[in-house]
């Protein structure tokens, strides 16, 4: 089989959509969506196109913001060093990590994937709302109703279903 780094970020993001929205291992979540940043930064890059990051955080800070975010991902695939290390994990920075790149895929790609499209609503009805402030507050408080009365399990069902797919996750 033959992919290309852009189908690998892809599939990496959407596969932690998938885990994410059922249930899944938050750890696994959230070395999937680290690898994913590794590529979609260097794809960017090499399209000299500006992440996210780049566009909103002053240059003096990006590299701080760079290593917060990284330091999980860092943690998960590294012991040579630190073999004994504990790392207090935060599920949220996974979720930050997972907007910033599905927001910067877009940018890159001038599209996104169903599941992706159903993370930014789950994202833009629950826990971001403040991040979401462009979305006509009617369609909004539609979306946080239903968001708020059923498990994220069922949101992602009923968004997928919504889109006429039956899965999140995009496979060869």
């Amino acid at each position: 089989m033959q992919i290309t780094k852009l189908d690998a970020a892809r599939r990496q993001i959407d596969s932690a959509i998938d885990l994410y929205f059922n249930g899944g291992d938050a750890i696994s979540i959230h070395t999937l969506v680290g690898a994913a940043h590794i590529l979609i930064t260097d794809l960017s890059n090499a399209a000299n196109q500006e992440t996210l990051i780049k566009k909103h955080i002053r240059s003096e800070k990006r590299w701080e913001f760079e290593r917060a975010i990284r330091t999980p991902q860092n943690f998960l695939k590294h012991a040579a060093k630190d073999p004994h290390a504990v790392l207090d994990f935060d599920p949220h920075a996974t979720e930050l990590l997972l907007l910033i790149e599905v927001e910067t895929f877009r940018e890159l790609t001038g599209s996104i994937t169903d599941s992706m499209n159903a993370f930014l609503t789950y994202a833009a009805a629950t826990w971001g709302k403040v991040a979401f402030e462009a979305i006509p507050g009617d369609v909004l408080t539609g979306v946080s109703m239903v968001a708020a009365q059923v498990p994220k399990q069922e949101f992602f069902s009923l968004c997928m279903q919504a889109l006429g797919k039956s899965s999140g996750v995009v496979s060869d």
